[in-house]
């Protein structure tokens, strides 16, 4: 699992995602992942609250790049 690895990964400061996997903000809601301070997710698909929730998780994140987005864009 995904997650698994980023509690397990204290070191791991830097993710690039092509997308977010299915369920992980659901499934996260309760974990947190601090060692993250640059994050770049290049298919967002996801909403502006989705959004909102995984950035919940990354307390100390310094760089968010985002690439994609039209559903993100139509979010209301």
């Amino acid at each position: 699992n995904f997650c698994i690895i980023l509690q397990n990964s204290p070191h791991f400061c830097t993710l690039i995602m092509s997308n977010i996997p299915t369920g992980m903000i659901k499934n996260s809601s309760s974990i947190c992942f601090p060692q993250l301070t640059s994050l770049t997710i290049e298919e967002l698909c996801e909403t502006v609250d989705e959004l909102e929730s995984l950035l919940l998780l990354t307390p100390s994140l310094v760089y968010l790049k985002l690439i994609g987005g039209k559903k993100m864009m139509d979010d209301k």
